[in-house]
Parts: structure tokens; C-alpha cells; sequence
């Protein structure tokens, strides 16, 4: 399924951000709960609501389940 921000995350200032991210955070943020590495590079404030889209500090490492809890309680919002 294509996005308006389909451009934006294969741009290569997202995917240079988002590898070295990834790199200096290799666990999910919710590692003590989850116990899970990093997946996604995930927008804390979704750049749709107008979070910073190449913000450092607008990112969190999610792994596979808790970004896909965090984007179905997102739908759920809306």
C-alpha cells in the first residue's frame, strides 16, 4: 500500500538517519518489556500530526510487535 510519505522515508537524508539510528539504538524502546531488537525507526510525533520528520529526538527503536501495537492504537485514535 503506497503513502503520501512514501517519498519521504526512501529520500536518502531518511535513510542515512534512520541506519544511523538504528545502529546507536539496537533495542526496542520497550526492551524491558518486550525484549526485542530494533525493527523501525519510529516517528514518536507522527510527522502527519507535525512531528519533526529528521529529528533525532522526534525518533524511538521499536521492534516488529510493539510498532505494530503503537500503529493500531494510532487507527484506533482516528
Amino acid at each position: 500500500m503506497r503513502t503520501n510519505n512514501d517519498k519521504f522515508y526512501h529520500s536518502k537524508e531518511w535513510v542515512a538517519l534512520r541506519d544511523a539510528y538504528r545502529t546507536a539504538n539496537p533495542l526496542c524502546a520497550n526492551y524491558d518489556e518486550c525484549g526485542g531488537a530494533t525493527h523501525t525507526v519510529d516517528h514518536i510525533c507522527p510527522i502527519s500530526e507535525g512531528g519533526a520528520a529528521l529529528d533525532w529526538s522526534n525518533l524511538q527503536p521499536l521492534c516488529r510487535s510493539c510498532n505494530g501495537s503503537k500503529t493500531g492504537k494510532q487507527a484506533w485514535k482516528k
